[in-house]
């Protein structure tokens, strides 16, 4: 996909701290009514203030013991699939790289298809064509994360669900 940078879509304009891979790399991602796609981390984040105030109420209320007054991971994802405040839709993450040349981001084949052949690249083979590219910062190399799988329960076939660029 051909992405403007500057002007992606929602997801596109979103990013991911490396950090935060490891976590992003579930099997579930998370689609809000307004269409977002949010990862675990997301979710959790958007939804522990909300569910703080229902605790809280609850402590008024009833009197939970300290340990009980503590929201994790867990209690978010049961909370999410019990409450069907999201969608759940399962994904599988992957990392790929894709160029940028700060306005547009090419995956490997776009480039080699739509960029390369049009370019003043003399006898250089398109992986050499690439490398002087990025050696000259031309053009950058970014990394990306991935979410595949089902846009909805009908489609017949995986698509890259939502991408985010991975930032360090």
């Amino acid at each position: 996909m051909v992405t403007d940078v500057s002007s992606g879509g929602a997801d596109n304009a979103l990013t991911i701290a490396r950090s935060r891979l490891a976590t992003a790399m579930g099997l579930f991602v998370y689609r809000a009514d307004d269409g977002r796609i949010l990862t675990d981390n997301e979710a959790f984040d958007e939804l522990t203030p909300e569910m703080e105030e229902g605790l809280a109420l609850a402590v008024e209320r009833e009197g939970l013991s300290p340990e009980s007054q503590v929201i994790d991971g867990g209690d978010v994802e049961s909370f999410i699939f019990e409450s069907g405040v999201y969608e759940v839709v399962e994904a599988a993450a992957r990392v790929v790289t894709q160029y940028t040349d700060g306005r547009t981001r090419w995956t490997n084949d776009q480039l080699r298809e739509q960029v390369f052949p049009v370019s003043d690249h003399g006898d250089l083979s398109f992986e050499d064509w690439l490398a002087v590219q990025v050696d000259a910062g031309t053009l950058t190399a970014v990394d990306v994360l991935q979410f595949i799988g089902y846009e909805n329960e009908d489609a017949d076939e995986e698509t890259v669900i939502t991408e985010r660029l991975i930032i360090d």
